[in-house]
């Protein structure tokens, strides 16, 4: 499922957010990747709102990178507890990051996580000179949307890269 072809999403990106290409090139793995980051929460916002114009009620939403692998199960009936008001499970949310390639939530939840966009293009527009790393951001959400993350202890996953390798999804954190 394509939710916009790339250059739909980038010219969408050129209007949402002018001052993008001005930011700094970051530290680390974020370095120069400003626009990956913004097609991220981009196409969060995007996926959830097929979600909400969808006729079907949802228990639970999970949010998942289409190129993660999951290693470990996830506890639905858990999940279905644990996953109300404003509780996000992640599988990581520590000193000022929150893991931002898998997501469990109620509907509503999942709607205020998916709203990180809006909050994303107003940290652009505010901080113009901030460079950008993705936890970080999802964690300014988070606080800004008044979201609980709670952590999955036992997830584990990795990203499948071309030829079939496989990454840490947890090493740059």
């Amino acid at each position: 499922l394509e939710l916009e072809p790339y250059k739909e999403a980038l010219a969408g990106l050129e209007s949402d957010l002018p001052r993008l290409k001005d930011l700094p090139a970051g530290d680390g793995t974020a370095r120069g990747k400003a626009t990956n980051v913004a097609l991220m929460f981009r196409s969060i916002a995007k996926a959830d709102a097929l979600r909400r114009n969808d006729a079907r009620g949802h228990a639970l939403v999970i949010r998942t990178r289409p190129d993660l692998r999951w290693c470990s199960d996830l506890n639905l009936t858990a999940a279905l507890q644990l996953a109300h008001g404003k509780t996000v499970l992640v599988p990581f949310a520590e000193d000022n990051l929150v893991f931002d390639q898998v997501a469990v939530a109620a509907p509503r939840a999942m709607e205020a996580y998916a709203n990180a966009y809006a909050t994303f293009r107003d940290e652009v527009e505010r901080h113009p000179a901030r460079s950008l790393y993705p936890e970080r951001e999802m964690w300014r959400h988070f606080r800004s949307a008044k979201l609980r993350p709670l952590t999955m202890r036992r997830f584990r996953g990795v990203l499948v890269r071309s030829g079939g390798r496989a990454e840490d999804s947890f090493s740059k954190l």
